[in-house]
C-alpha cells in the first residue's frame, strides 16, 4: 500500500509508460507512441459521441484528429527539429557548392 501514496502509482505507470516510447527504434514511431494517450483519449471519446449525439461525431473526429496532430508536432519540435534544421542547411549549403562549381565542355588534363 505504501507505493499508493505520494503517486507511487501514477509515477510506476508514466516510468512504464516513457520506457515504452523511449525504446522504439525509429522516431516516427516514437512521435506516435508519445501521442498514442492522445488517440485513446480521442478514440474513447468519439466512441461516447457516436453512442450520444451522432450528428456532431464528425466535428469530434476533427478535433481529434487536429489534437493527435498538435501533439505530433510538438513532439517532433521539442525533439528533432534541431537536427532537421541542421540537416537542412547542410542540404542548402552542399547545393550551393555544387552549383557554384564550373560546368562545361571543356576538358581538363593533367
Amino acid at each position: 500500500m505504501m507505493m499508493f501514496k505520494g503517486g507511487g502509482m501514477f509515477g510506476i505507470l508514466a516510468l512504464v509508460f516513457f520506457t515504452w516510447v523511449f525504446i522504439a527504434s525509429a522516431d516516427q514511431e516514437r512521435l506516435e507512441r508519445g501521442c498514442r494517450p492522445v488517440q485513446w483519449l480521442g478514440s474513447f471519446v468519439e466512441s461516447i459521441t457516436d453512442l450520444t449525439v451522432p450528428k456532431y461525431s464528425p466535428t469530434v473526429d476533427g478535433w481529434i484528429d487536429s489534437a493527435e496532430y498538435g501533439c505530433q508536432y510538438m513532439v517532433w519540435r521539442l525533439f528533432y527539429e534541431d537536427a532537421w534544421v541542421l540537416d537542412q542547411t547542410k542540404k542548402a549549403q552542399e547545393k550551393e557548392i555544387i552549383d557554384a562549381t564550373p560546368k562545361g565542355d571543356k576538358k581538363h588534363h593533367d
